[in-house]
This record gives C-alpha cells, structure tokens and sequence, in this order.
C-alpha cells in the first residue's frame, strides 16, 4: 500500500490479491482509497470498500492522474 494525502485525508493506493481480483471481478490495477475507510472495512470482517474504490478511481480520471480508459473496466 502506497500513502497519499489530499486536503487532509489520507488515501492508500490497495494492491489486491489475485483471487480477490478474481472473485471480484476486477482488473490489476491499484485502487485509491481514503485510510479510515479501509481500517473500517478491515475491522468490519474485511468486505472490500466497493463505493471508496469507485470513488478514488473517478477522482483519479477527473484529476488527469490516469487516463479514464485505462481505468473504465475497474468502473462497470
């Protein structure tokens, strides 16, 4: 996990395993998520922070730090 801030909030970029990304249904890619949502999932019995993970991956398009296509399959 890689740490990142924007306007105080701390955001950890989440490498998954590759049966999650399986059983999910998701691309390898890092997901931008804020910190204290993924400590509430991690305590919660560790469901994925789904909505978070959309969120960071549409911030990141909209801020131009990636290219939206290369993020569009991680959004369906």
């Amino acid at each position: 996990m890689q740490k990142m801030t924007s306007t105080s909030t701390v955001f950890v970029k989440l490498k998954l395993k590759p049966g999650t990304l399986e059983r999910y249904r998701l691309p390898d890619i890092p997901y931008r998520v804020p910190a204290p949502c993924l400590k509430e999932a991690l305590l919660d019995g560790g469901d994925l922070p789904l909505a978070e993970m959309l969120r960071g991956l549409q911030q990141q398009s909209r801020d131009g730090e990636a290219q939206w296509q290369q993020l569009e399959p991680a959004m369906h």
